[in-house]
Formats: structure tokens, C-alpha cells, sequence
């Protein structure tokens, strides 16, 4: 399995575990909702064709930056994800072996900090001499930090840590083994500790407001024409500020920032708030396997912080950017399966009727075959509309059925599926307002409608 691009700066495609996995949901959704043996057999094929491209030590390696080969750990636990699926659905020798070796290898993974232990995002981190070939040969912003203790190459990168305490702990659901649980305690501390940080507030409420000049869309980017100062400071911000970042991160240790949005990682020269929807998203998944931790004000905050702003448009506007868009539908799906908010299904419509406008692909989740959302045995098939041009979102979560029905057109469109047809739905529109129970219903252009199971 390989990623569907070629990859600057060295223009090669690589093996994309990741992209295996992005492919696995939906086949999952397909097969749960049509039965039909065909997505099983192709599901079967993306699994062993994953394993044929493992290590003898456990990993994973994709040499997406540098000749040393390396190997991404969001990719590693991607496939791990895969083949966690497989004890609730096959009985498979060779799964469940790569599955163990998988897991095996993560341990190698992190470094011990101050706060516990960090799971790092690439083999790059393992030593300097590696990041120092990865900036030699691709040139990216990188210098050396003893933040909390922690190697000087960790990037402390947010994302990828969340997802490997999710695949580890998915892991020991799966099969059973509980003998990670102690390095789990400890990662879990670590990511509790960065995620509630909260130094130099007023610093950062000052820089924040500066950094949100450069993350309007271009409409009211231009409105700062008049008021000369604002397009001045938002020049100098992007300019000079935005790169120095990592240097009051290093002063006043701080992820999540003012406002809410979370930043990517503490250490490297780069400033990214694109990956505030990947943030939010494994921050769901992980709330998801631990209730316990209580981060709904975070991840609350995250939300309000593009809900309320012109973030969503300023991703749209440039194609470099516009993966954030879906990465936010897939956040917000996440967010929907965790609990009943009206106010979050509210958002995922809004958002997929821009993907759609964007051209862009649906999230691979949408169709409900995740089963790190609900387990396999519990899952329920996503309803097939006759009108192809509806988007259908499911939002089940075991203990009945909801789908989020959307009409991205400037027409009407009758809600009509195809046999099997989801039986005993009611359905409510935008306002909450249940629709009528009669033979035809049609969404209106540009709206959307939720139906759960009445039984």
C-alpha cells in the first residue's frame, strides 16, 4: 500500500500504512452495509499486504524524508489499528503475530521525560545524527531542546503520542494482553500534564492576538487594508513572530493556547495550527478509551476556537491547507459518537457541505465501520440512499441507530434508501423539530436531517 502522492522535497511515493487504514474503514462500512463478501476479500488482501511490508522487529519503515529509511510511528500504529480489528473477526495466526510484534515494538518508541514517557514520532528522534541527516537532506527547522528533561531530538509532537497510547490500549482490548499497562499510566500522565499547562497567560493572550491576524480568510484579511496597523502588525507576525515561537514555547512550556487552539508539538522552528483538527481528533479517541481523564474543557475549547472564528474558511482557501477541513469533519464525527450534543451534529453538517463545495473526499469513518467507535459485534449498517448525491453519516454508537443525512445540492431531494431500508426512524431537522412519519421526505437544498431508532 502506497501514498497517493509524491512527497517533496524527494518526490517518491512510499509504503502508507496510514492510507491502508484510510482504505480499511470504508471497505469495513461497505461490507457491514451491503454484506457482500467482495469488501471482506479486499479488507483480507489490504491486511496481508500490510504484513508483508513489516520488519522482522516489529516496525514499519517508509523513507519518507531521508535515506536512512525511516519509519513513522503514526504510521505504525495505523497498522496496528488494522490488525487489531482482526481478533474480533478472524481467527488468524499471522495477524495476530505481526499484531504482537507490533506492539512490541512501541516500547523502543519513547523517551522518558520528566512527566513520563513520550511516544515519539519518528525514528528520525532516536538520536541527533539522524535529525541532522533529515536536515541535510530535506533542510526542515530543527534545534535541540532539554524541555522536561526530554531528549534533545523529541519534538514532543502531540498528535502521535495520543495515537500511540490509543493503538497500545486498542491492543490490550483486542487480545487481552495487559502487559503495556504500566507504560500506558505513564504516557497518559504525560500528555495530562502538557494538555493542562497554563504559564505566561497574559504573554500569550498578546501573541495570539496578533497570530490570529494571519489566520483570517482572505475577505476579512483584505477589510484590514484601512487599518493600516493590524496589516502591519499581521506582516510582522507571520514575518518574525510565528518562527520564534518555539522559543517562548521553550521559555513558558504551553500547548494549548489562548483562545483554545492546540499547537502541534513544543520543540521544532515550525508553526503549524493546521493540525488543530488532528489534535481534536485523537484527543476524542483518546477521551473515548480513558472517560476518566476529563478533558472536555480542552477539547470544548479546541471547538470553539474554529466554530467561532473564520478558521474553516481560511483552511478552504488553499489547497496546501484544505486537509484540515476534512480532518475536522472526522473530528467532529468522533466528538458525535461520543455523546448526544445537537450543537456538534450541527457543525458536521456545515462541514461536509463544505467538503463537498471543496471537492474534497469524505472522512473514511463516516460509514461506521470503525471499530475502535464501537465494537465489531455492535456495529449497524449505514442506510444506502437512492439519491447518490446525499451524504449519509453515521453516527451509531451500538445501543441503536443515528444517521445525519445531508443535501450538499441547490435542489430538493426525497430521503429514499435502498433496500435494506433502516426500519423504525425518526427524523428531526436542524431546528430539532421531528418531521412528520409519512411515506416521502425531502431534504430541502443546502439542509439536513437526523434520524435515530425509535427501538
Amino acid at each position: 500500500m502506497y501514498i497517493n502522492d509524491f512527497v517533496w522535497p524527494r518526490n517518491w511515493k512510499f509504503h502508507s500504512e496510514l492510507d491502508a487504514h484510510g482504505l480499511y474503514l470504508p471497505l469495513d462500512g461497505l461490507q457491514l452495509a451491503t454484506g457482500k463478501a467482495l469488501y471482506g476479500l479486499m479488507k483480507l488482501k489490504m491486511l496481508y499486504s500490510v504484513i508483508s511490508a513489516q520488519a522482522q522487529d516489529g516496525a514499519w519503515y517508509q523513507g519518507e524524508w531521508t535515506d536512512l529509511i525511516d519509519a513513522h510511528y503514526r504510521l505504525h500504529n495505523a497498522a496496528m489499528l488494522m490488525l487489531a480489528a482482526g481478533p474480533e473477526e478472524y481467527s488468524d495466526d499471522a495477524m495476530a503475530a505481526a499484531l504482537g510484534r507490533a506492539a512490541a515494538f512501541l516500547p523502543r518508541c519513547t523517551d522518558q521525560t520528566d512527566i513520563g514517557h513520550w511516544f515519539l514520532h519518528d525514528t528520525l528522534e532516536d538520536r541527533e545524527a539522524n535529525m541532522e541527516t533529515m536536515r541535510q537532506q530535506t533542510n526542515p527547522p530543527w534545534i535541540p531542546s532539554r524541555t522536561l528533561d526530554k531528549s534533545p531530538t523529541n519534538k514532543l509532537i502531540l498528535s502521535t503520542h495520543l495515537d500511540a497510547i490509543v493503538a497500545v490500549e486498542r491492543y490490550r482490548d483486542a487480545t487481552g494482553d495487559g502487559q503495556y499497562a504500566q507504560l500506558v499510566t505513564s504516557a497518559r500522565g504525560a500528555a495530562r500534564v502538557l494538555l493542562t499547562l497554563r504559564p505566561a497567560e497574559a504573554l500569550y493572550r498578546l501573541i495570539y492576538r496578533a497570530i490570529d491576524l494571519t489566520l483570517l480568510p482572505k475577505d476579512r484579511a483584505m477589510a484590514l487594508l484601512l487599518p493600516l496597523l493590524k496589516r502591519l502588525l499581521k506582516r510582522l507576525t507571520w514575518m518574525y513572530l510565528t518562527p520564534r515561537m518555539h522559543r517562548v514555547k521553550r521559555l513558558f512550556l504551553r500547548i494549548v493556547m489562548p483562545g483554545g487552539l492546540i499547537e502541534r508539538h513544543i520543540a521544532p522552528m515550525q508553526h503549524d495550527i493546521n493540525y488543530n483538527p488532528v489534535n481534536v481528533m485523537d484527543l476524542a479517541r483518546f477521551q473515548r478509551r480513558f472517560p476518566d481523564e476529563s478533558l472536555d474543557e480542552v477539547i470544548a475549547g479546541a471547538v470553539r476556537a474554529v466554530a467561532g472564528g473564520g478558521l474553516l474558511r481560511y483552511w478552504s482557501e488553499a489547497a496546501n491547507r484544505r486537509f484540515a477541513v476534512v480532518e475536522w469533519a472526522d473530528a467532529l464525527y468522533q466528538l458525535c459518537t461520543l455523546g448526544p450534543d445537537p450543537e456538534l451534529r450541527r457543525q458536521l453538517a456545515e462541514t461536509l457541505l463544505l467538503v463537498h463545495d471543496l471537492g474534497l473526499g469524505l472522512p473514511p469513518t463516516l460509514l461506521g465501520g470503525d471499530a475502535e467507535v464501537v465494537r465489531h459485534g455492535r456495529r449497524i449498517p449505514c442506510p444506502s440512499p437512492t439519491d447518490g448525491r446525499l451524504l449519509v453519516a453515521n453516527l451509531s454508537r451500538g445501543e441503536g441507530g443515528e444517521f445525519l443525512v445531508v443535501n450538499p445540492t441547490c435542489a430538493d431531494v426525497p430521503l429514499a434508501f435502498a433496500p435494506p431500508r433502516p426500519a423504525g426512524l425518526a427524523w428531526s431537522d436542524a431546528r430539532g423539530l421531528k418531521i412528520p412519519d409519512t411515506e416521502t421526505i425531502s431534504l430541502t437544498q443546502r439542509s439536513w436531517l437526523i434520524g435515530r431508532t425509535t427501538s
